[in-house]
């Protein structure tokens, strides 16, 4: 494979594709301890929830086929049920008609965080890697094509980068929930919603999502306070995924009047000490400077070209390649120059050729000393 292949062939591999939310979305139900019960009381019913997890919990309630039931003005009751909590009254079902029987069917909807929070116009983000490391946008704002077309991924990013990479916290929280017991990844239907996770709340009630991280690859717990910068895990390719990479997004639960659904947010990362604030774009190199004054990354192609070489190798070096992955990703569009040759790079790669050509000089000579 020629440099110019390898380069193209590197550039494709760092655009990933992904897709996290929504089959995971369903398995967090399944997973967090949340429930709301009917309860039997002396004048009818009382509708009791039950978070026992660490987060607070959005929930609708809704009342359907009901017969001789009183006060169904109160009815859908939306509220947030704080984290561990147990035997909270969230509404009452008592009959109209003491004399008569009463029946109906209660539905609850509930989504993981609290739907009055709002995302702090101060929040800022510091990139979600270790301090030194260069990495690649595959996908942002900007880019000429993207998954991120969910409400929930609208605003996400994808860093290109080799597995096992250190995740870091972007901003201080409290992690709710974890999933990585997942160890393949691929861009067939059932890989969807297999990624491994950690969401982190923030102190504004918004969360972040760090995605498709390797198998067994989360060294945090839900209910423990992290700090900005502390290792939460490592990069992979779990879940409906091209290539190794990290999904970063910061959402916040919405009702909806009908249910409850989780909205990608806008953001700003910051680099550099005085502190720069950016808004991440398809492209650019991103590298965890925290020591030198902050500036806005550079896009991939307004940087020398054997810089950008040496970081795209570092992306995805060779051994890590994948025709899977190439052919299921999008192709960055710069053409690098060839890297320069060196004297001793001609002499290696031509070594039988000038050996050779000494072997026929050394017989010219020879030949013209005979006559």
């Amino acid at each position: 494979m020629n440099t110019a292949a390898l380069l193209r062939f590197l550039l494709c591999l760092a655009l990933c594709v992904c897709l996290w939310p929504q089959g995971a979305q369903a398995r967090l139900a399944d997973r967090y301890d949340f429930k709301v019960t009917s309860e039997k009381s002396t004048t009818g019913f009382r509708l009791v929830a039950y978070n026992n997890g660490v987060a607070p919990v959005s929930v609708r309630i809704e009342l359907h086929q009901a017969v001789n039931v009183s006060g169904l003005g109160q009815f859908p009751v939306v509220t947030i049920v704080p984290p561990k909590r147990a035997g909270i009254v969230l509404g009452t079902v008592v009959p109209a008609n003491p004399a008569q029987n009463m029946s109906f069917r209660m539905r609850y909807l509930w989504g993981l965080g609290d739907f009055r929070a709002s995302h702090s116009p101060s929040a800022r983000y510091r990139l979600p890697f270790p301090d030194g490391k260069t990495f690649l946008v595959s996908q942002g704002t900007g880019g000429p094509v993207s998954t991120h077309s969910e409400p929930g991924s609208q605003y996400a990013v994808d860093f290109s980068m080799p597995e096992d990479t250190p995740i870091v916290a972007a901003r201080a929280g409290t992690v709710i929930y974890t999933e990585f017991a997942h160890t393949e990844g691929g861009l067939t239907p059932e890989m969807e919603g297999q990624a491994n996770v950690v969401l982190i709340q923030h102190a504004d009630g918004t969360r972040a999502v760090y995605a498709h991280l390797a198998p067994g690859g989360v060294v945090v717990t839900p209910g423990q306070q992290v700090q900005e910068g502390e290792v939460i895990g490592l990069s992979g390719s779990t879940g409906f995924s091209s290539g190794p990479h990290l999904h970063f997004a910061v959402q916040q639960v919405r009702d909806t009047g009908k249910n409850f659904a989780y909205e990608s947010l806008p953001f700003q990362f910051y680099v550099g000490n005085p502190p720069h604030n950016f808004t991440p774009r398809y492209g650019m190199l991103t590298t965890a400077d925290y020591q030198q004054p902050g500036a806005l990354p550079p896009q991939y192609d307004e940087v020398p070209a054997q810089q950008a070489r040496e970081i795209l190798a570092q992306i995805a070096p060779p051994a890590q390649q994948s025709e899977t992955a190439h052919t299921a990703t999008l192709v960055l569009t710069r053409e690098l120059p060839p890297e320069p040759v060196t004297v001793s790079q001609l002499l290696q790669e031509n070594r039988a050729a000038l050996f050779a050509l000494g072997a026929l000089l050394v017989l010219f000579v020879f030949y013209r000393s005979r006559r």
